[in-house]
């Protein structure tokens, strides 16, 4: 399949060069992931490949080769992605390169009317980890505020879950202090893989004792002194 990927022009606030679009062809080293959504993940799939980049004559339009896995090649023949846009970021030299192409469903895009220019073969789905650096912007509607709220999202999903599976398992205050610390430690790149690392090794880990027991216990302690106290 090949697509228009990008227009150079100004683009809801967003202005994208020709220089930018020289740039993207120049650091494309091949094999670029196609995603579905631009919210990535170390473990989500890639649903194809961008395989070759190129411009048009005036150099105003990127054009992408692209080879689909075929759940989304099916999806796409069904109508359910109908848009597609970039995330692109800037590497160590300040070049412009392609991080991703996204494939998009109710969301528009920013780009307006990117055509396919020829459809082609399918290819096997592949798993890919993404690439090193962070995206710019990404060439879509969602705004920073809803893309913001979903990692913030996420991130309390995992802080949650960890403070589920220690709970009953560290001394008083320990575990305040360690979800203080994966809290800091999910703005690192590598941190939700430290905090889901964490929270695999607690979840083995089992409790000395039931939540609830102590209070329990204290009850019961108190019931007894009582009715010793009222034999005296």
């Amino acid at each position: 399949m090949k697509l228009e990927l990008a227009k150079a022009g100004n683009h809801n606030g967003i202005t994208i060069t020709k220089e930018d679009l020289i740039d993207m062809t120049e650091t494309f080293s091949g094999d670029v992931p196609v995603t579905i959504g631009h919210e990535l993940d170390d473990s989500m799939p890639a649903y194809g490949w961008v395989k070759l980049l190129s411009l048009s004559e005036d150099e105003s339009t990127l054009i992408g080769e692209i080879e689909l896995g075929e759940e989304l090649e099916t999806s796409i023949s069904d109508g359910k992605y109908k848009n597609w846009s970039i995330g692109a970021g800037k590497d160590s030299e300040e070049k412009m390169y392609l991080h991703h192409v996204a494939f998009l469903g109710a969301v528009p895009p920013m780009i307006k009317d990117l055509q396919i220019i020829e459809m082609g073969d399918q290819t096997d789905i592949i798993t890919f980890a993404v690439p090193q650096g962070t995206c710019s912007f990404l060439l879509s509607d969602i705004d920073l505020a809803e893309y913001t709220s979903l990692r913030i999202e996420k991130k309390n999903q995992a802080i949650k879950r960890l403070s589920d599976v220690t709970s009953g398992k560290l001394p008083f205050g320990k575990r305040e202090e360690l979800i203080q610390f994966a809290d800091k430690l999910m703005s690192d790149k590598q941190g939700p893989e430290t905090v889901e690392f964490l929270s695999q090794i607690f979840e083995s880990v089992k409790t000395p004792v039931r939540e609830g027991l102590s209070e329990k216990f204290s009850a019961k302690r108190a019931e007894m002194q009582t009715s010793f106290f009222r034999k005296i």
